[in-house]
């Protein structure tokens, strides 16, 4: 079995609402995350596919959003 893992670090970090505060439109910002993953992804056959959501663990600097 082939698997391609697609990073999105974006989506899960909207998820916190300190930052979801930061923009204007979080909606619209999880919105193009997703049109862009699915896009690199169009065609795409044969394989599965896995999206890696995370936090941005920035080592000793901690996190960079909160939650579960």
């Amino acid at each position: 079995m082939h698997v391609i893992p697609l990073d999105e670090p974006h989506l899960c970090v909207l998820g916190d609402p300190q930052q979801r505060a930061r923009f204007p439109d979080p909606e619209a910002e999880m919105r193009r995350a997703v049109d862009r993953s699915n896009a690199s992804v169009a065609g795409v056959q044969g394989v599965t596919l896995a999206v890696h959501l995370c936090r941005r663990n920035w080592g000793r600097n901690g996190w960079g959003a909160a939650g579960g």
